[in-house]
């Protein structure tokens, strides 16, 4: 018997909320979100609000930022309108499996999907990830609360509906067909749909009259019916798997090639559901899983390394079927992932008091960035010299600062350890989902570590406020939680993109929190960063450690 119960609820369509229907403004607000809210352990619909304004990604009453929270808090929280959006958001972020409720239900935490966002978002691999993610879609999801009957993979069987239906459909025939079917998996309930679709279009049935009837069944009006297709559609035309097209008035969606060609692919995978696995023990749960993401990676176009560097999972698993499409925060109750990714005391080595221990920790460290830096460096030296070679010092300094402006985490955050490396500095990332490794990245010494905290242009153009404040929370969890040896006039780092303005509250705020807390908090920029390691390549001079572990503001060239 399974350890996680798989849970079957009682409506007649799959409703999907209404936030809007563009798909990549979707993905673009949960990459902010996952920036703001990943190394929290859980985060809630207001975290999410908050957010959202911080950084115009939300309005409200006509004001953004500050004000448009303001205007929309209410105490009846029914009537926030930004409470009610970032509800929404959370809903369809769920759908998506993207992000999972906490051991409180109103709280949240990212999945390993919503982890790999940040490894997909540039084409093609933005769009590959989002097409494997509307697939793996399943209702009944085990982690909602969902009161339905229905067994539906519903932009499956979109799309395999369309094309039994000449690859085209209506919006009310979405509403009245693929929503609407009870089992996907049973060949006869398709086979009924597409019999019915097909004598409303030869007029042997009612259109207007089939749903209203809908409607009444499901206790709302029309255009709350066709509200419901809001979100499909715009995924499945934003994804390039339909086009929308007109016969006089009436507006069909015709499939495209891709639409045609992922029909096809489909028929050679294997569909598994929460049903299929109510029975696996934990072992089997974890096998499966780590399958099915790896599927998942593999199609979304991620690299094996970058797969395994973001979810921590290992090699492949050997068993049964590869090429399977089931989504783990579907079908498995989100209770075994609290067990799976369980952080005790021991795992973070808070009550460890052993300095020789902590030191053992520390090498083993030591050697596993000693035994990748070799390659690392060859390839950056290259490419520096590449640079340095084709164009002047400044040239070459602003060429590669260009080439990164937009950087997202996923490119940024290896880039600053891999420069870090090449100027012979112990640099490690930290993991994604690793709540008590606070800190982005890590600088390891003989008997001592520097915390970094790493902020990329896709987040922040310039060094801010936040940043800073997350450097002196680096410095006082490492402190207190002794994860790593850590001295306490030891600097905390931020790593940016530029540096703030040199009125910029950024700066007082660095000197405020060393006169009163005698904690240093230093900050390079990429441009300082570049320049570091033109002087090692050029002059042979490296910066030294013990500059850095006194750091106070910006650094110099030289350090």
């Amino acid at each position: 018997m399974a350890s996680y119960f798989c849970y079957f609820g009682i409506l007649k369509l799959i409703r999907f909320p209404n936030p809007g229907s563009d798909l990549f403004y979707f993905f673009k607000i949960f990459v902010s979100l996952h920036s703001n809210l990943a190394k929290s352990e859980s985060f809630n619909l207001d975290d999410m609000s908050n957010t959202l304004t911080s950084m115009n990604l939300a309005s409200s009453g006509g004001y953004i930022g500050k004000e448009a929270l303001r205007s929309s808090t209410r105490k009846d929280r029914s009537r926030d309108p930004l409470y009610n959006q970032s509800k929404m958001y959370a809903e369809l972020y769920r759908h998506l499996g993207w992000i999972l409720p906490g051991e409180n239900k109103l709280n949240f935490t990212f999945t390993t999907l919503g982890q790999l966002a940040h490894a997909c978002t540039e084409e093609p691999k933005k769009t590959s990830f989002i097409k494997q993610s509307l697939l793996g879609i399943e209702v009944p999801n085990v982690n909602m609360s969902t009161k339905t009957h229905l067994k539906n993979r519903p932009f499956k069987t979109i799309l395999e509906v369309m094309n039994r239906l000449d690859n085209q459909i209506t919006k009310d025939e979405i509403i009245l067909g693929p929503l609407s079917i009870a089992d996907d998996t049973d060949q006869k309930e398709i086979d009924k749909t597409v019999e019915y679709i097909l004598k409303i279009r030869s007029g042997d049935l009612d259109l207007d009259k089939e749903l209203k009837e809908k409607a009444k069944k499901e206790q709302v009006q029309v255009n709350t019916l066709q509200n419901y297709t809001r979100f499909p559609i715009g995924a499945i035309k934003g994804v390039g798997w339909i086009k929308k097209s007109r016969i006089e008035k009436k507006v069909i969606f015709k499939l495209t090639q891709d639409g045609i060609d992922e029909i096809k692919s489909l028929k050679n995978v294997s569909d598994l559901r929460a049903a299929d696995i109510c029975n696996h023990n934990n072992s089997k749960l974890e096998n499966l899983s780590n399958k099915a993401l790896w599927n998942f990676a593999k199609r979304s176009g991620i690299a094996d390394e970058d797969f395994q560097r973001i979810s921590e999972i290992g090699t492949k698993a050997d068993e049964g079927d590869e090429n399977i499409l089931f989504s783990p925060f579907h079908s498995i109750d989100a209770r075994f992932f609290y067990k799976k990714n369980k952080v005790t005391k021991s795992d973070t080595l808070i009550n460890v008091v052993n300095k020789n221990y902590r030191i053992s920790i520390l090498e083993s460290h030591l050697n596993d960035v000693n035994s990748r830096s070799g390659v690392r460096k060859t390839g950056l030296n290259n490419y520096l010299e590449d640079q340095f070679v084709k164009k002047t010092y400044k040239s070459a300094i602003n060429t590669i600062k260009e080439e990164y402006k937009n950087a997202n985490q996923e490119v940024f955050y290896p880039l600053v350890s891999d420069l870090l490396v090449n100027l012979d500095l112990n640099c490690k990332l930290s993991r994604h989902g690793i709540n008590y490794q606070r800190h982005d990245a890590i600088l390891l010494l003989k008997d001592d570590s520097i915390p970094i905290e790493i902020k990329s242009p896709g987040e922040e153009i310039k060094i801010g406020v936040k940043a800073v404040r997350q450097a002196l929370e680096n410095k006082i969890i490492i402190q207190s939680r002794e994860t790593f040896p850590n001295k306490r006039n030891t600097s905390t780092l931020v790593i940016g993109y530029e540096y703030p303005n040199k009125r910029s509250e950024v700066n007082r705020l660095i000197l405020d929190i060393f006169n009163t807390y005698n904690i240093r908090i230093g900050m390079i920029d990429l441009e300082n960063l570049i320049k570091l390691n033109f002087n090692k390549f050029i002059n042979n001079k490296k910066p030294d450690p013990n500059d850095l572990i006194k750091l106070i503001g910006r650094a110099s060239k030289n350090i």
